[in-house]
């Protein structure tokens, strides 16, 4: 089934800075990393594509290393309050062979998208959040740069 979008919109979104833990469980809260508004009210059955973007920096140093990010993408109505979680992801840095490695730092661009397809019952406005929900490192750390978060929304019509 293919759609084409009728009319569209860009909304850019915001990025916020966060002090990122070695560790992070999905017990833990997550780290609220991006987030977008889009307001479909006015559109006949909605198609809004999130595409968030980052510069993962890793700093490297020892023995058996492991950098395990979880980012999740989670969609809440304004007018409800109710979230649903939309997709995750995970970017994974590890070594093959267990060997000894000086202090490196690594620049690794990373970019998620997600197609979101709504129906005419969806009469609301929509903040689409990046969060990171698990983290997990040994020998490793990791910030973020560079981060942008956009919504493309059209109204689309199926053929």
């Amino acid at each position: 089934m293919e759609s084409s979008c009728q009319s569209s919109f860009l909304n850019c979104g915001k990025t916020y800075k966060v002090l990122i833990p070695n560790q992070l469980s999905l017990n833990s809260v997550p780290l609220k990393i991006a987030s977008v508004k889009v307001d479909v009210q006015n559109i006949k059955n909605p198609r809004v594509l999130i595409n968030y973007s980052q510069n993962c920096n890793v700093v490297v140093n020892g023995y058996n290393i492991l950098i395990s990010v979880t980012f999740e993408l989670v969609r809440k109505s304004i007018q409800t309050g109710e979230e649903e979680r939309l997709e995750k992801w995970t970017f994974k840095v590890s070594e093959g062979i267990p060997t000894v490695v000086e202090e490196l730092v690594t620049i690794e661009p990373l970019v998620l998208n997600y197609c979101d397809s709504l129906n005419n019952s969806f009469e609301d406005a929509f903040i689409y959040t990046i969060q990171i929900i698990d983290l997990k490192s040994n020998n490793a750390s990791y910030t973020l740069d560079s981060q942008q978060i956009s919504a493309i929304a059209c109204s689309g019509s199926s053929n």
